[in-house]
Order: structure tokens, then sequence, then C-alpha cells
């Protein structure tokens, strides 16, 4: 295992702080399209105490479902985007 972690170093293949930086943003305007989209959860007006619990619980499973779609979907599209051979050959044949 200290082999595979010293090679690894030594090829440059662990994550740096540009990686998660990029990630992060990623996420971050991925959740941001998605609120956008669904008008930020507020699918109705409330006018009675019975849909004002719904619409509480909308918006709350409308945020967690946003949250996961945003962690999947970025982390998606980050390891295509870092992980794409590109056709540079590193010398295995």
């Amino acid at each position: 295992m200290y082999t595979y972690l010293r090679m690894s170093k030594d090829k440059n293949n662990g994550f740096n702080i540009k990686d998660y930086i990029l990630y992060f943003t990623t996420v971050l305007l991925l959740m941001l399209i998605y609120l956008y989209l669904g008008n930020f959860g507020k699918i109705f007006g409330p006018v009675s105490p019975a849909t004002e619990k719904i619409a509480f619980i909308y918006m709350v499973t409308y945020y967690a479902a946003g949250v996961i779609f945003s962690l999947f979907v970025g982390a998606l599209i980050y390891f295509t985007i870092r992980f794409w051979d590109r056709g540079e050959k590193d010398g295995v044949s």
C-alpha cells in the first residue's frame, strides 16, 4: 500500500486544491441552476394551515433532492472531464 501511495504522488494522480475548488464550483453552479429552474421550491401559495405544512414539506424535500442531485451530477461531470482520455499515450501497451 505504501508503494501505491508513493506511486500516486509521483504520477500526480491525487487531488489537489484546484481539483476540490473546481468540483465544489461545479456543484454550486448546478445547485443554483436547479433552484432557479424550480422557482426555489415555491410551487404554490399556501391558503390554509394544511397547505402551509404541505408546502414546507415540499420545500424541504425539494432542497434535499437538489443537494443530492448537485453532488451526484457534479461528481459525474467533474470525473468525466478530469479523467477523460484525450489520446495521450502514457507508455503502456
